[in-house]
């Protein structure tokens, strides 16, 4: 948990009657510091981000306060608002032109479409590999390798999954503790559909 002295702080900024541009910055950043420790301001602010972000009229602010959204509608019941925004994303990243947006709002869509089961999450998938070919960005290749083991878990296939996971954490230049704690969210649930989580344990 976060030091209530900063939690309140934040509170007060963006309770504040500021410029709304800057307003939906801090609250985008807030969602995220709030993502894994308290859902109720990570989603309060993420709403913040995005109604003044509407309100401002700027694509480039949109689709930034989209992805805290992202991070903050967790909820099956959010679900389908959250694929709506993610089909938003991608619309953005194509007006603005911006490779490293089109490869955020192609990851928010393939999550989507994984967690309703549509198929089309395959053609995503498509999409994100020819990304990562275009732009030769270290991320993407990490990205299009989690999102291809993702799809592997889902289909059973889960040696595959594993192999994918191990080949793609040594395509980009992350801190060591970052990548393990990443490959390891998808390793444990591997690892569970296997009968293995014994596996895991310390020694």
């Amino acid at each position: 948990n976060h030091d209530p002295r900063l939690v309140s702080l934040i509170d007060e900024a963006l309770s504040l009657p500021v410029d709304r541009a800057l307003r939906s910055t801090a609250a985008s950043a807030a969602t995220d510091l709030f993502s894994l420790s308290d859902i109720d301001r990570c989603r309060r602010y993420a709403e913040l981000a995005y109604s003044d972000a509407v309100a401002v009229g700027s694509d480039m602010l949109l689709i930034e306060a989209i992805e805290s959204l992202s991070v903050a509608l967790g909820h099956p019941d959010d679900w389908p608002r959250r694929t709506s925004l993610g089909l938003q994303a991608i619309s953005l990243a194509e007006r603005l032109d911006d490779g490293l947006k089109r490869g955020g709002a192609t990851m928010m869509v393939f999550r989507n479409q994984l967690q309703m089961g549509d198929p089309l999450c395959r053609a995503t998938l498509d999409r994100m590999r020819w990304l990562a070919e275009r732009h030769e960005r270290p991320g993407y290749r990490f990205a299009f390798g989690f999102m291809e083991a993702s799809l592997l878990h889902v289909e059973g296939r889960l040696e595959e999954c594993e192999a994918t996971l191990e080949e793609s954490a040594l395509t980009v230049p992350l801190a060591q503790s970052r990548m393990d704690a990443v490959v390891f969210a998808e390793l444990f649930a591997v690892r569970v559909a296997q009968h293995r989580i014994a596996e895991m344990r310390d020694p």
